[in-house]
C-alpha cells in the first residue's frame, strides 16, 4: 500500500532551483561552449559532409578571420548567458557556432560523439526561450519570479534531452543487428582495435611504463576483460541498464543524483579501459543530474 501511494504521489515537474544553482549550471554550459570553440580544428575541406555540411560549405568556420571576428562575440554571449541576460539573443549565437564548428569537424571522415548532447541542449534551450517569449513576452533573463521559472523550465528540458540521448543509445544497442549483450563477448577485440588505431593515429604506443594507480586500475580492468570474455556481457549490461533507465532522473533530486553519479562512473570506467574521453557528457551530468549546488545548499540550510 505504501508503495502504491508513493508511486501515485510522484509528479513529473521542473525542479525548483536557487539563483546560485542556476548560475552554476549556466557557467558550466558556457565554459563548454567556449572551450569547444577555442579548440576548433583547422580544416580546409569536408571529406565526408554530414548534417548541415551536406547543403552548405562550412569550411569558413575554420578560417582565422572568421574565428577572430566571432570569438569576441561568442565570449560576450557566453558572459551574458552566465549572468542570465538576453537568452533569446545569446543562445542562438552559442548554438550556431557550436553546431557549425562541430559539424565541420565531423565532416572529416571521423565522427566525434563528445559534443552532440551539449549541442542538443543548446537547441532545446533556444527553442524554449523563443516559445516562452511568444507565450509570455520578452524577458531580459532570470530576473524576477517569471524569469526564474522560465530558466527552471530550460533546465528541465535540458534534463529531458540528456536522458533521451542515453535512452536512445540503449535502445539502438537492443535494436541493432545480432544480440548486443551476448555479442559483447567480442568486446576485447574492440579494445585491441582501439589501441592499435590510436597507435596509427599518433604513431606512438599508449603503453605506460610506470602507470599511476588510476592508470594501473584501467590497465588491470582492460586485461581482465580481455582474458575473461565471458565477463563482458555482465559488465557492459550495467552500462546498458543505466542508459535505458536514465529517465528515472525526472522523479526527484535523489534519483537524478544516483543516476548522474553512476553514469559519470560509467564514462570514467570507459575512459580508463578504452582511453575514450567524454568530458562534456560528464560536465552535463554534473550540472543537470547531480546538482551539487543544491546538495551543498541543503546541507548548509540544515545546520
Amino acid at each position: 500500500m505504501n508503495l502504491v501511494k508513493w508511486l501515485t504521489s510522484l509528479r513529473l515537474k521542473p525542479f525548483e532551483c536557487s539563483h546560485v544553482e542556476l548560475f552554476f549550471i549556466r557557467a558550466i554550459v558556457a565554459w563548454m561552449v567556449w572551450d569547444i570553440y577555442q579548440d576548433a580544428g583547422d580544416w580546409s575541406g569536408q571529406a565526408e559532409p554530414v548534417g548541415l555540411a551536406r547543403f552548405v560549405d562550412l569550411t569558413f568556420f575554420s578560417s582565422g578571420s572568421f574565428h577572430n571576428a566571432t570569438a569576441p562575440i561568442l565570449l560576450f554571449a557566453c558572459a551574458a548567458y552566465v549572468f542570465g541576460i538576453g537568452f533569446p539573443v545569446v543562445l542562438p549565437v552559442m548554438t550556431l557556432l557550436v553546431i557549425g564548428t562541430e559539424t565541420l569537424e565531423n565532416s572529416q571522415g571521423s565522427t566525434n560523439h563528445n559534443t552532440q548532447i551539449l549541442a542538443l541542449c543548446l537547441v532545446v534551450q533556444t527553442i524554449w526561450h523563443f516559445v516562452s517569449m511568444g507565450l509570455r513576452g520578452w524577458s531580459w533573463g532570470v530576473f524576477g519570479d517569471d524569469g526564474k521559472r522560465r530558466e527552471e523550465m530550460s533546465v528541465w528540458f535540458s534534463m529531458q534531452v540528456i536522458a533521451a540521448c542515453y535512452v536512445v543509445s540503449g535502445i539502438s544497442k537492443l535494436l541493432g543487428k545480432g544480440n548486443w549483450v551476448l555479442d559483447s563477448v567480442n568486446y576485447p577485440l574492440q579494445l585491441i582495435k582501439t589501441e592499435r588505431m590510436g597507435y596509427y593515429n599518433e604513431l606512438q604506443s599508449h603503453v605506460v611504463e610506470n602507470p599511476g594507480w588510476i592508470q594501473g586500475m584501467g590497465l588491470w580492468m582492460r586485461e581482465l576483460l580481455i582474458a575473461n570474455p565471458w565477463i563482458n556481457p555482465f559488465v557492459l549490461s550495467i552500462g546498458l541498464l543505466l542508459e535505458l533507465f536514465a529517465f528515472l532522473a525526472f522523479f526527484g533530486r535523489l534519483p537524478a543524483l544516483v543516476l548522474g553519479v553512476l553514469l559519470i562512473a560509467f564514462h570514467f570506467t570507459v575512459h580508463l579501459i578504452m582511453n575514450l574521453t567524454f568530458q562534456y557528457n560528464i560536465l552535463l551530468l554534473t550540472a543537470f543530474f547531480v546538482f551539487p549546488v543544491y546538495w551543498i545548499e541543503r546541507r548548509l540550510a540544515a545546520k
